[in-house]
C-alpha cells in the first residue's frame, strides 16, 4: 500500500530568501536614517527685544555653541578655556555665530568674547530668540 507520510518521499525545506531580503532592507533603512540624522545640541536661546532676523545658519560661518554646562563646542569638538584663542582664529574671514544657552554660566561666554577681542575679530554675531 502507498504511504502518503513516508519521510523518504517528501522533501521539506524552509525558503530563507524573503527573510534575508527583509533583513537587508532593514539594514539599509537604519544605515540611511543614521546618516541623515545630524546630532543636535539642545540650546535654549535667551529672548531679546532688539534681535534682528538674518536668516538661518549661513554656509560659510563658524558656529560656536555654549551649552548649559558651560562647554564651548564648535564642529563636533569641545574647546577648553586655554584653547579659545585657537577657536577664534579658526577661519577669521568667516562670520562667527554664537549660540549661548540662557542657562549657561557667564564665564565661558565672557572668555569667548574676550578671546574675539584679543584676536581683533569683529565679525561676531550672537544668536537669540526674538
Amino acid at each position: 500500500m502507498f504511504d502518503l507520510f513516508n519521510s523518504d518521499d517528501i522533501e521539506t525545506h524552509v525558503d530563507l530568501t524573503p527573510l534575508i531580503d527583509v533583513i537587508f532592507m532593514l539594514l539599509i533603512f537604519f544605515v540611511l536614517a543614521g546618516t541623515f540624522s545630524k546630532p543636535v545640541l539642545e540650546v535654549l536661546l535667551p529672548h531679546t527685544e532688539t534681535a534682528e532676523s538674518v536668516g538661518g545658519i549661513q554656509e560659510k560661518e563658524v558656529v560656536v555653541t555654549i551649552d548649559q554646562e558651560g562647554k564651548v563646542l564648535c564642529e563636533d569638538r569641545t574647546y577648553a578655556f586655554d584653547e579659545l584663542l585657537e577657536l577664534v582664529e579658526l577661519r577669521p574671514t568667516q562670520k562667527m555665530n554664537l549660540y549661548v544657552d540662557e542657562r549657561a554660566p557667564f564665564k565661558p561666554f565672557i572668555a569667548l568674547i574676550d578671546a574675539t577681542r584679543l584676536a581683533g575679530r569683529s565679525n561676531v554675531v550672537i544668536t537669540t530668540e526674538k
